[in-house]
């Protein structure tokens, strides 16, 4: 019990009961020999309250701050890592197309960098020929090659496909030869003139099939052979084949826009 004199400032503050608003540091003074110093697990004020609430805010701000951290460092990762893989991807990938360039050269008879352009040609006419083939040459009703106004047109129903044309060369079944068209003197020069650049392609790689305007075929692929040269060199889109008796007619294509029916096939040569 406590004595009954009154402190000496002269409060009377109340010591009894529980959750009175007393704060953590809060002493009364009881006595000039006594301080009582209030329990804090059992006299928690509101202030107390919000710095808990405090604490658990700045709790889930580290965590969402480490979270965030993670996520940057996983994308930086990433950012280094996706170059690396592509970089070593491209390097076995080259160690393999020069391996295959060195084996193409033995089976050509030619050097490598004449391996390279045989390959490159090849490739690239495969992928022009097949996307090309699918998009614009698989559905059509008939066709019509205008050579003077350097033109082909297939027809499909009321709709129209123009596509700019050069004579590429011709196969005579009868014979089984190859005619360039430069080389043929029933086509104009100007229908022939992207063919006529592969006489310099054939002398600088000693080709001698692009320098020699008429031989035998070596099989019945060449002609399609011969048509990845002329693509790459020409820079022409896809080869489009025309059938007459004993002849095919082989044109290199490009520039396909369609019209309706109505509309006018202007020349575009």
């Amino acid at each position: 019990m406590f004595p009954q004199a009154m402190p000496e400032a002269g409060l009377s503050v109340p010591l009894q009961g529980e959750g009175s608003g007393w704060t953590r540091d809060l002493s009364v003074r009881v006595s000039p020999r006594r301080n009582l110093k209030l329990p804090v697990d059992r006299c928690l004020s509101t202030s107390e309250h919000v710095r808990r609430d405090m604490s658990h805010a700045e709790l889930t701000v580290l965590a969402r701050g480490k979270t965030t951290a993670m996520k940057i460092a996983a994308l930086v990762f990433t950012l280094l890592l996706v170059p690396c893989a592509i970089y070593m991807v491209r390097h076995f990938r080259d160690r393999q197309i020069r391996r295959d360039l060195r084996q193409e050269a033995v089976d050509y008879g030619v050097s490598e960098e004449v391996a390279e352009f045989l390959v490159a040609a090849r490739n690239e006419y495969n992928f022009k020929q097949q996307s090309f083939h699918k998009k614009w040459l698989s559905n059509y009703d008939r066709y019509d090659i205008d050579t003077p106004a350097g033109q082909l047109v297939l027809t499909k129903g009321d709709t129209l496909t123009v596509f700019d044309v050069q004579s590429m060369g011709s196969v005579c079944k009868t014979d089984s030869t190859w005619q360039w068209a430069w080389d043929n003197p029933n086509v104009p020069e100007y229908a022939s003139r992207a063919t006529s650049e592969l006489k310099a392609v054939g002398a600088k790689y000693r080709l001698g099939y692009l320098q020699e305007g008429n031989f035998p075929l070596m099989n019945e692929s060449t002609p399609w052979f011969l048509g990845g040269f002329a693509l790459k060199v020409s820079k022409m889109d896809a080869i489009f084949v025309a059938q007459a008796g004993e002849m095919e007619y082989y044109f290199m294509i490009a520039n396909p826009r369609v019209l309706s029916a109505d509309q006018k096939v202007n020349p575009d040569r």
